[in-house]
C-alpha cells in the first residue's frame, strides 16, 4: 500500500473506537510465509482486548452471506467447534514439505485453507504456545506456508486445543464443510463472471445460488467488477437484517450444530 492511501486508511480508523490497525505490518507476497504473519500480528493484537469468543480472518473482497445477528447464533450452534478447512487430497500437497529437511515438531503437517474461524483458546495456542511457535518456523521452508499452520494444528488431535478435530480423519477429508467461506471453484464449472487463480468472481448472474448458500460469508465479490453484485448482496443483507429484527426470519441453527466438525471437536468447560 502506498504511503497516501495507508495515511488515508489510518484517518479513517481514528473515527471508530472498535477498529484499529495492527502494530505491525508486512509487505504480504502470495505464497510467503508474510501471508500468514500478517494474520498472525492480527491476532496477537486482539488478545489485548477481552470481550471476543471466535476470530475469523477475511479479505478485502469477501462479504456477508448473513447478518450479524444470524454470524452469532451459528457461532453459538459451534459451541466451541473450529471451523478450519482440511484438503481431501493430502497426497497432492506432500510435495510442498518433502524438501524440508527437518520434521515439524510433534505433528504432522495438513494443507487446509488460511482463512478460519476459531475460538479463542486456539488463537491464545497459535500465538503463545511453543510447539505452534516451532511449526511457524518449520513452515517458512515450505510451499505456500500459509495453508499449513491453522489446519496442522486443528487436526493433530494430540495437541488437546479446545475446538479442535477430535473424529476420523479419513471421514473429515470427505465430509468436512468449512461454513466460513463459499468459493465457486472452476471446477464447479458454474460460474457467469470471471476466474482468478481458479476462483469465480461472481457476475449478477450466479446471485440466485449466491443468496440461498449456508456459508457465513462470498469469497470473491470485487467493488469494480459486476458491482450490481454488491449492490444486490449490500440490499439483501439490509433486507434480512430488518426481518431479523421484526422477527419475520428465523435462522435453522440445527443445520449448524449438527455439521460434522461441531459434533466431533474437543469440547472443554466454560469455553
Amino acid at each position: 500500500m502506498s504511503d497516501v492511501r495507508r495515511k488515508a486508511l489510518e484517518t479513517i480508523v481514528n473515527c471508530f473506537d472498535n477498529v484499529f490497525m495492527s502494530s505491525k505490518s508486512y509487505d504480504v507476497r502470495w505464497g510467503k510465509i508474510t501471508v500468514l504473519q500478517a494474520d498472525l500480528i492480527c491476532m496477537k493484537d486482539l488478545l489485548r482486548h477481552k470481550k471476543w469468543k471466535y476470530f475469523i480472518n477475511l479479505t478485502g473482497q469477501d462479504f456477508p452471506l448473513k447478518t450479524n445477528l444470524e454470524i452469532v447464533k451459528i457461532l453459538k450452534a459451534y459451541n466451541g467447534a473450529n471451523d478450519v478447512s482440511i484438503s481431501n487430497n493430502q497426497a497432492k500437497f506432500a510435495h510442498r514439505w518433502t524438501n524440508i529437511k527437518s520434521s515439524p515438531p510433534v505433528v504432522f503437517p495438513y494443507k487446509g485453507s488460511l482463512h478460519i474461524t476459531v475460538n479463542r483458546p486456539f488463537v491464545e495456542y497459535a500465538i503463545t504456545n511453543k510447539t505452534a511457535t516451532q511449526l511457524l518456523k518449520w513452515l517458512v521452508g515450505t510451499i505456500i506456508p500459509d495453508e499449513s499452520f491453522f489446519s496442522t494444528l486443528n487436526f493433530n488431535s494430540n495437541l488437546g486445543i479446545p475446538g479442535s478435530f477430535q473424529g476420523n480423519l479419513t471421514n473429515a477429508m470427505v465430509l468436512y464443510k468449512s461454513m466460513t467461506r463459499y468459493k465457486i471453484w472452476k471446477l464447479d464449472k458454474s460460474c457467469n463472471g470471471q476466474y482468478v487463480r481458479a476462483i469465480c468472481i461472481p457476475a449478477v448472474e450466479d446471485l440466485s445460488k449466491i443468496h440461498s448458500r449456508p456459508e457465513l460469508f462470498i469469497n470473491k465479490v470485487y467493488w469494480d467488477y459486476e458491482h450490481y453484485v454488491l449492490d444486490c448482496l449490500e440490499e439483501s443483507i439490509r433486507n434480512r437484517t430488518i426481518d431479523n429484527i421484526l422477527g419475520m426470519i428465523d435462522l435453522n441453527i440445527s443445520d449448524y450444530s449438527s455439521l460434522y466438525f461441531v459434533k466431533h471437536a474437543l469440547r472443554v468447560h466454560n469455553l
